[in-house]
This record gives structure tokens, C-alpha cells and sequence, in this order.
């Protein structure tokens, strides 16, 4: 009786372990996903910018490569600075939704003889 319960106990708990480590690893996956998602976009924002000089397109691209990101973009002292903010939802204890936020930031010289200003 006794092997049968630790046998029992043992299966319980290596299942949950080994259900814990697949929501870690698939959480660090879209985390990771998620943070070169931001950053391509925040690089294809700041080059946008120091070409044309507007903010807008550069916006408007950065929420092409990133649907529903929140994006910041300056231009200022001969620089274009992208930011792109993207929350990611991923399944957290007792199987509860939780929002983490991943930021990508670029920057981008402007140059006076490649861009529209």
C-alpha cells in the first residue's frame, strides 16, 4: 500500500512540475517574440522619422510591423527616438491572465543630405 501511494504522489508531482516548466517556457517564448517585435518596429519608426522628418508616418509604420502597440516617437537634436510598448499576455499562477509589457527602443541619425527636411 505504501509503494502504491508514493507512486501515486510522485506522478501528481512530477505532472505539475513538469506543467509549470511548459507555461515558463512558453511565456519566455512570447516574451522573446514580443521584444524583437518591438524592436523591429521601433527601428523601422526611427528610420521613418529621420527620412521624412514626420512623426505620424513613423507611427503609422511602427503600428504596421506592431498592430496595437503603443508607440512614442521624437525628433529631436539631429536624432529620430523610437519607443514601442507591447503588452503580452501570458497565463500566470492559478491559470490567471497576466499583462507584461515589453519596450523595443531604436534611434536614428537624421542627416541632412538623406532626408526630406
Amino acid at each position: 500500500m505504501n509503494r502504491g501511494s508514493s507512486l501515486l504522489e510522485v506522478l501528481v508531482v512530477g505532472t505539475a512540475t513538469v506543467l509549470l516548466v511548459v507555461q515558463a517556457v512558453v511565456a519566455m517564448g512570447r516574451l522573446s517574440a514580443a521584444g524583437g517585435l518591438a524592436e523591429d518596429a521601433a527601428r523601422q519608426a526611427a528610420f521613418v522619422a529621420a527620412r521624412t522628418g514626420s512623426v505620424d508616418a513613423a507611427r503609422r509604420a511602427a503600428l504596421v510591423a506592431a498592430p496595437g502597440a503603443d508607440v512614442e516617437v521624437t525628433v529631436e537634436d539631429g536624432e529620430a527616438l523610437a519607443t514601442v510598448r507591447i503588452d503580452v499576455p501570458v497565463v500566470g499562477p492559478e491559470a490567471a491572465a497576466v499583462h507584461l509589457r515589453v519596450t523595443g527602443r531604436a534611434t536614428a541619425a537624421i542627416s541632412p543630405h538623406r532626408s526630406r527636411r
